[in-house]
């Protein structure tokens, strides 16, 4: 015989289900308390600066790289090359900001604001 979902015994799924009730009513099924907004904090304050540091030093020594290929091989540039060397130059400028995108997850934006007129 086949057994389908409906078949189950629903008892099994219990298991799945985490109760969220509140301690007061005698559940003992919630066993930590969710994590702290200061936690998540500082993970963020950690672990951001460091990716983008490593995406900015790997980013830099790649694009230089490429362009170091790019000038040393300067036969007659293709339209492909232009491409290659424009699509480089937006990547670096976009790496260049990413510094900046560290320093605002640690300590918020401490550059200032633009001058309204």
């Amino acid at each position: 015989m086949k057994m389908t979902f409906l078949d189950s015994d629903l008892d099994d799924w219990d298991d799945y289900f985490v109760n969220y009730t509140d301690k007061d009513n005698n559940t003992d099924t919630i066993s930590e308390a969710p994590c702290e907004l200061q936690d998540r904090m500082q993970f963020k304050a950690t672990f951001i600066p460091v990716l983008y540091s490593l995406v900015f030093v790997v980013g830099v020594l790649g694009n230089g790289a490429l362009v170091g290929v790019l000038f040393r091989s300067r036969r007659t540039w293709s339209v492909t090359d232009t491409f290659i060397l424009h699509l480089c130059v937006a990547d670096v400028l976009l790496l260049f900001t990413l510094p900046f995108w560290a320093s605002e997850a640690v300590s918020g934006w401490t550059f200032g604001t633009p001058c309204a007129r």
